[in-house]
């Protein structure tokens, strides 16, 4: 799948900034029907931040619902570390 994703002309678009690379990127992911979320509260309470230092992010490979969950709690630059 990640021959899927055409990498290629991804490198040759150039982003600008860490945030158009990661809509970019996104885009790519989701077009394959994987979503993409990012969130950094528990549910719906703004006063109960994710913390980044438990996780990072998870993926659950499913086969009728695959998603790529990142905590928008982290760093930017950190969304595109391994």
């Amino acid at each position: 799948m990640l021959t899927d994703l055409h990498l290629d002309s991804y490198a040759s678009l150039n982003p600008s900034d860490i945030d158009e690379a990661f809509k970019i990127l996104s885009e790519l992911i989701e077009s394959l029907g994987v979503m993409v979320m990012v969130n950094g509260v528990v549910g719906t309470n703004t006063r109960r931040k994710l913390d980044y230092r438990e996780f990072r992010g998870f993926a659950l490979s499913d086969p009728f619902a695959p998603l790529i969950f990142i905590n928008g709690t982290d760093t930017r630059a950190a969304k595109f570390s391994p």
